[in-house]
């Protein structure tokens, strides 16, 4: 067995299914933390505790129309029989077929021992239609002549998004569906099957 796997011991992974589906309406991108704990068991809530900046969850909603949630809680809720199975990591894009060398890399590196994160993956609207209004607003501005065609249109698209981002609040309410949701101790355990720029 090779190192990489030999080191995949020490992961930990549960995920909970009983939240998958769940409908949470988030008013303000500022109150998503307490938007999301008002909707999970209370046990669970008083533990945890959001480290995404309301400025990232701005960021990613605006470009992809989703939130990727980052939860710190106690270590102590993960338990030596939440090893994942070899199906679970196949599953996971970690081994098998979808196997990327980089991914697991920085699986193994996200594992820490002492901690424990609480992920959740939401839904708000289609992909496609935060996409639509992030090339709507990059038409909006001008192709600079004095750098080159990739560089302006980089920085175009990162304005347009953070334009996009500083407005977030006015495409707010909205409700969000918990489309994924685990306890690990790898900050990098959706490398692999939710993975975006």
């Amino acid at each position: 067995m090779n190192t990489s796997l030999l080191s995949l011991k020490k992961l930990r992974y549960r995920p909970l299914p009983h939240l998958l589906g769940r409908k949470v309406t988030v008013a303000r991108i500022s109150g998503v933390e307490s938007a999301i704990l008002g909707e999970l068991e209370p046990s669970l809530a008083k533990i945890c505790k959001l480290q995404d900046s309301s400025r990232e969850l701005a960021l990613v909603l605006s470009k992809y129309g989703f939130l990727d949630l980052t939860f710190t809680a106690v270590a102590h809720l993960l338990k030596e029989d939440d090893c994942p199975s070899r199906s679970t990591l196949r599953k996971l894009s970690f081994i098998g077929a979808g196997e990327d060398r980089f991914c697991l890399e920085s699986l193994i590196e996200g594992i820490e021992e002492s901690k424990c994160w609480l992920r959740l993956f939401l839904f708000g609207e289609p992909a496609k239609d935060a996409m639509i209004r992030v090339f709507e607003q990059y038409k909006k501005y001008p192709q600079s002549t004095q750098t080159s065609a990739f560089e302006s249109t980089v920085f175009r698209l990162e304005k347009a998004i953070s334009q996009l981002a500083d407005g977030v609040d006015r495409r707010l309410p909205m409700t969000f569906t918990i489309q994924d949701a685990c306890l690990t101790n790898s900050d990098a355990i959706w490398l692999g099957s939710h993975s975006y720029l």
